[in-house]
């Protein structure tokens, strides 16, 4: 595959970014010589506040839970990692703008979260942001400290409650937004950045520097999985003008209570791809307020064999340990992340298309979901 990603957090900005795109490169064929799919241990120690709130614990267990997230990132960073090259060339310019798709991670999620699925559409021909939310949601997220260095905010317990998650929703409409700024900036050259990664130096700016005039800014994708799928909802319904079209990953809607938002959001171009039994329960009537609002272009699609985190890339990075979180299912791994990405670059090129009927776009989909029938037999659409 060839494509790469650089570390993008522009100055006074409060976003972090990591952005995957083409290039003429190939990643190194051995995967210890690729980048890590966790950026650093503290991710895992994040996981670890998620599931276990360990923050609680006494000194003693904090200490042998750091000691052991340290040593299995040493370990995993060598063996989960990212086919990918950091800070190469752009593709060469054949004249066509570049897609871009702006993606919200999921709960306790990270910038590298979905790599998998932002790698399989930046070799298409896209560029991904996939912001880092510094709600409190992600297992941990970064930001420059003084002389290069890098700091980490780890997760915040909040206890759960719908509340809370309303008010994060607020803080990623504001930095999903900003980083769509951020993108018209990249484009027209109109930016100072900075690279959290302290290795990037100049070869990051050049990167930066590269995409002016190459993105198709009038045209952005908005994406979301899980919890970052909600958001994405709220933040079309705040912003219906600024995204062409969004793509939901088992979007999580039970939090909201506010049919305003609901069944205004998603007003363009919808395409909601499903694990299976995804929303079959409590996600039900918030999901069927939005989709009843009003006569908006929604298709579904639901991936039968799938669970919730195989849109994320928690089979590689946690290892065995995967089994403590659950939601995996029985697929392949590399043929859904696959179809995920062709289905949603077709959606993007031809089925949001406002020329298309709908008719028109179920028959180009249809024919993603036929050419994916040996990996993935049973894909419907809705």
């Amino acid at each position: 595959t060839n494509l790469l990603y650089v570390d993008y957090e522009p100055c006074d900005a409060g976003v972090t970014m990591r952005v995957f795109y083409p290039t003429s490169m190939t990643s190194s064929m051995f995967s210890a010589l690729r980048p890590a799919n966790v950026p650093h241990w503290k991710y895992y120690y994040g996981m670890l506040v998620f599931q276990f709130n360990v923050q609680r614990a006494n000194a003693l267990v904090r200490f042998v839970v750091v000691c052991a997230c340290r040593l299995g990132w040493l370990v995993m960073r060598f063996i989960a990692t990212i086919n990918a090259t950091m800070n190469a060339p752009l593709v060469a310019d054949d004249g066509e703008k570049l897609d871009v798709i702006v993606f919200s991670h999921g709960l306790s999620g990270f910038r590298t979260c979905n790599a998998n699925v932002a790698c399989e559409l930046a070799a298409r021909g896209c560029v991904v942001f996939c912001v880092e939310h510094r709600d409190g949601s992600a297992t941990a997220s970064a930001s420059s400290g003084e002389n290069r260095s890098v700091q980490y905010q780890l997760y915040k317990p909040t206890g759960g409650t719908h509340e809370s998650r309303r008010v994060q929703t607020k803080v990623r409409v504001t930095e999903t937004l900003t980083c769509a700024k951020c993108v018209d900036d990249l484009d027209s050259g109109d930016f100072v950045s900075r690279n959290i990664w302290r290795g990037g130096g100049g070869r990051a700016q050049r990167v930066l520097d590269s995409f002016k005039g190459r993105l198709n800014v009038d045209s952005k994708t908005l994406c979301g999985f899980s919890f970052g799928g909600g958001s994405s909802c709220a933040t079309t319904a705040q912003a219906p003008t600024v995204f062409a079209r969004c793509v939901l990953f088992d979007h999580w809607l039970e939090y909201f209570n506010d049919d305003d938002i609901l069944t205004s959001a998603c007003s363009m171009p919808t395409l909601s791809l499903l694990s299976e039994n995804w929303g079959s329960s409590k996600l039900a009537v918030n999901n069927t307020t939005m989709l009843t609002a009003n006569t908006r272009t929604f298709y579904k699609v639901t991936i039968n064999g799938a669970k919730h985190h195989d849109f994320s890339d928690v089979r590689a990075f946690l290892g065995l340990a995967r089994n403590v979180i659950g939601m995996v299912g029985v697929v392949n791994i590399h043929a859904m992340h696959a179809f995920v990405a062709k289905i949603t670059v077709d959606f993007i090129r031809n089925a949001s298309n406002v020329q298309f009927s709908r008719d028109d776009a179920q028959r180009s989909m249809g024919r993603v979901i036929a050419q994916c029938k040996a990996s993935l037999p049973d894909v419907r659409m809705h």
